[in-house]
């Protein structure tokens, strides 16, 4: 949780870009950096980890997506073999799934946009998986409906299609 670039470098950066017209996606797992990213309305926060309820009204207030990749971390806690894991980053993974189960109710509640998003795009033996992440959604919250959206309408509206 602690952000690896200073807070005026991010600011500076996300300015820029939007200044250049570009949509922001950033990855990040929670807080003074999703923060930053809030206020400055970045276009979609990836993973989102550990976020809370205030940063999820803040999200929610500013129209910016949620793509949470649940799936992935849920596998890194149960199958560590497919990523070739040791169990330190085993149980990092376990931490994650506890937090991510808090960061989607809390976004579900404050009415945050969420999509879909897997992070299985480095490794063609993980894309079989792809398909949990709506169950790991409907298991956070999400009615088969809204994890189907996700997918599809949610995710054409946050790419701008």
């Amino acid at each position: 949780l602690t952000p690896l670039i200073p807070e005026d470098a991010a600011r500076a950066l996300i300015r820029a870009l939007k200044a250049h017209g570009k949509r922001i996606m950033v990855h990040c797992w929670g807080g003074p950096s999703l923060d930053w990213c809030a206020e400055e309305g970045v276009d979609t926060v990836e993973h989102g980890v550990f976020m809370t309820g205030p940063q999820a009204a803040a999200l929610a207030r500013k129209g910016i997506a949620l793509i949470p990749t649940c799936c992935v971390y849920r596998l890194l806690a149960e199958e560590p073999a497919l990523f070739g894991v040791g169990p330190d980053f085993q149980a990092h993974a376990q931490r994650a799934c506890e937090g991510q189960r808090k960061a989607v109710a809390h976004a579900l509640r404050e009415g945050v946009v969420i999509g879909y998003g897997t992070d299985f795009y480095s490794d063609p033996a993980l894309a079989p998986y792809a398909r949990h992440e709506l169950d790991v959604l409907m298991e956070y919250g999400l009615s088969e409906e809204q994890a189907l959206a996700a997918g599809t309408s949610v995710a054409r509206r946050i790419l701008g299609l």
